[in-house]
Order: structure tokens, then C-alpha cells, then sequence
């Protein structure tokens, strides 16, 4: 039967002390040699590496420091945006105010300056109409009083104004004396 379990049974593992010792001690060799000679290699690696991590936090550091600055220049300026554009928008309301203002004033003197005008025309028309209807009364007048002389003349009180009207030519003026 034992024949029959070691050909075709396996069993469990048998550890062997003389392996298991080498083994150890190329174990314990190698790090011996490790830390012997690698000791300044690892500790210029770590302390490298040590020193890289220091600067690299240092300058994130920097970074994060630098970008809240960034952030607080951002919104302090974002803060005195919105004031200015408060006061943009006074000073335009301002001048829009001034602007209505004048155009105001402006259109009033307009308003004026036409009215003026407008009396001064109608003053000329009324002194025209009032010349032309004096003239108008005149000829009228003189047509009449024509028409009243034609039908109350005779010849004779035509012949004695010609005469009269003669004599008066013919006598001399005081001034040709």
C-alpha cells in the first residue's frame, strides 16, 4: 500500500532544513548586501526624493497661494465692476437727463424764435393789407370823386379852372424874384 500511495498519490510537502537554512541565509546576504552597498544609493534616492517632494508641495503651495490671490484680485474686481457699471449707468442716466434738457430748452427757443416769425409776417401782412386797402380806398375815392367832378362840370367851369390854373403858372413865384 505504500507502494500504491507514493506512485500515485501525492502528499503533502515535505520541508527540508538544510534548503530552508541556504535559503535564508542568501536571503539574509542579499539584503545585508543591499543595505551595505545600496545604503547611500537608496539614501540619496530618498532623500532626493524627499527634497523633490518638498519642492514640488513648496510650489503648489506657491500656486495655491498665488491662484487665491488671482481669485481674490478676480473678485475684487469683479466687485468694483459692478459699481462701475452702477455708475456707468448714473453718469449715462445723467447725461441722458442733461441731453432731454437741452433738446427741451432748445425746441422751446425754436418754438419761440417761430412764433416771433410767425408775428412779425402777420404784422406785415396786416400792414400791407391795410396799405393796400388804403390805396384801394384812395383810387376808389379819387374814381368817385372823378365821376362826381365829370357829372357836375359843365364847359364853362372847365374852361375857367384851365384859366385859373394858367394864370397860376404864368405868375411869377417868389423865389424867381
Amino acid at each position: 500500500m505504500e507502494e500504491e500511495l507514493g506512485e500515485g498519490h501525492h502528499g503533502a510537502p515535505g520541508v527540508n532544513g538544510k534548503d530552508l537554512g541556504f535559503q535564508i541565509f542568501n536571503f539574509v546576504a542579499l539584503v545585508g548586501l543591499l543595505i551595505f552597498f545600496g545604503r547611500k544609493a537608496v539614501s540619496q534616492a530618498v532623500t532626493a526624493r524627499h527634497q523633490q517632494l518638498k519642492s514640488e508641495l513648496a510650489a503648489a503651495a506657491e500656486q495655491r497661494a498665488a491662484a487665491q490671490a488671482r481669485l481674490a484680485e478676480q473678485e475684487k474686481r469683479l466687485a468694483s465692476l459692478e459699481h462701475e457699471i452702477a455708475e456707468m449707468r448714473a453718469g449715462i442716466h445723467r447725461e441722458a437727463e442733461v441731453e432731454k434738457a437741452r433738446l427741451i430748452e432748445m425746441a422751446e427757443e425754436r418754438a419761440k424764435r417761430i412764433q416771433e416769425e410767425t408775428k412779425f409776417l402777420l404784422d406785415q401782412q396786416v400792414k400791407e393789407a391795410e396799405s393796400e386797402l388804403r390805396r384801394e380806398a384812395a383810387r376808389t375815392a379819387v374814381d368817385m370823386a372823378e365821376q362826381i367832378v365829370k357829372r357836375s362840370l359843365n364847359a364853362g367851369d372847365q374852361q375857367r379852372l384851365v384859366d385859373t390854373f394858367v394864370t397860376d403858372v404864368a405868375r411869377p413865384t417868389r423865389s424867381n424874384v
